[in-house]
């Protein structure tokens, strides 16, 4: 073998070589805390019923949960109507009338409710619960779009 071809071979390999050593050696240095830092014990979740938080299952009612299943069932009847072949203008409308006012009593139902929950916090409380609840809507909106 030629002098040269020894050089760029010996060149090639120490190219490589310090590739696999520099990139174990960042490896090391940026992941060193990765298992600390998902095994350290993580801030637990509020309780269901803890003031200050919006909780779905305790401030949501029966007659709530059957009108949201109404609202589904109906939106779920829009979908397949929607889906068929010759379209019944008219019976797609009544659908969506029947899926509007479904989705009326739905948030009725939801507002009164919060409305019941809020006489019963106090100004802190409240301040604290529909604050966080606004800041979440507007984050998750904005995300959305930006």
């Amino acid at each position: 073998m030629s002098k040269r071809a020894t050089v760029i071979l010996l060149v090639v390999s120490l190219a490589l070589n310090a590739g696999i050593i520099g990139g174990l050696l960042v490896y090391g240095i940026l992941f060193a805390n990765h298992n600390a830092h998902f095994n350290e014990q993580q801030p637990r979740p509020p309780a269901p019923g803890e003031m200050g938080r919006y909780d779905r299952q305790t401030m949501d009612t029966d007659s709530i949960r059957a009108l949201r299943q109404e609202f589904r069932s109906t939106r779920e009847e829009l979908w397949q109507e929607l889906a068929k072949d010759p379209v019944d203008e008219a019976r797609v409308k009544t659908i969506m009338q029947r899926s509007m006012d479904a989705q009326i009593k739905l948030e009725k139902a939801i507002g009164d409710n919060l409305l019941d929950q809020r006489k019963k916090m106090s100004a802190a409380e409240a301040k604290e619960q529909f604050a966080e609840r606004f800041a979440r809507d507007d984050n998750n909106k904005n995300r959305r779009h930006p």
